[in-house]
């Protein structure tokens, strides 16, 4: 994950930046995920590529825009519902377990079972084809051509952004609020404990 979601973009902005320097107005964009900002168990490595990513492309707006290139960040929203991304999740976590250190307490492993349950089984797993989603090309289409872009763009929907913002800001076991009474998720419900 290093690799790809960090590492290759980094390379990729030091090949391209100096070619769209040659051109103003032109752009960068870089694919980004809510999980940049939220806390979710088992994602670790993955948020933190994404929230490198993110710092990046926010050091290199500031550097670039002196030659005219915007670079943006752009959430496509909820593409592991619309995508077969997950498709071999199942796998990937027969792997993980397999390879899991014995020293992992009874909570930790349940929350990993969890996690692995529902990314293994409760995922849709739509065919590979063309996304139907309009909102996606939209938002796309606006971070591509928008003559003052934005630094970021979401796909997501309302709804979508909301539980992101509540997982960010909420005080919860998973959130960065503080201790203290908070919600615990069970993954399929929030409950007040």
């Amino acid at each position: 994950q290093i690799q790809v979601n960090l590492v290759g973009p980094i390379h990729v902005c030091r090949v391209f930046l100096p070619l769209l320097y040659k051109t103003r107005g032109s752009r960068m964009i870089s694919i980004t995920s809510p999980c940049a900002e939220t806390r979710l168990p088992m994602a670790g490595v993955y948020g933190a590529t994404k929230a490198g990513l993110d710092t990046i492309s926010d050091s290199l707006r500031i550097e670039a825009s002196a030659h005219g290139v915007n670079m943006v960040l752009l959430d496509p929203g909820e593409i592991l519902s619309l995508t077969p991304f997950a498709s071999r999740q199942g796998s990937h976590y027969l792997a993980m377990e397999a390879e899991l250190d014995k020293s992992l307490s009874k909570q930790e492993m349940e929350t990993f079972l969890k996690f692995s349950d529902v990314f293994s089984n409760h995922l849709p797993r739509p065919k590979l084809g063309i996304i139907e989603e309009k909102r996606i090309y939209r938002v796309f289409l606006s971070a591509l051509c928008s003559t003052h872009p934005s630094r970021r763009y979401s796909a997501a929907t309302w709804k979508v952004r909301c539980y992101e913002w509540f997982m960010i800001w909420a005080p919860t076991a998973w959130g960065t609020g503080r201790r203290g009474s908070y919600c615990k998720c069970d993954l399929m419900k929030w409950e007040i404990i």
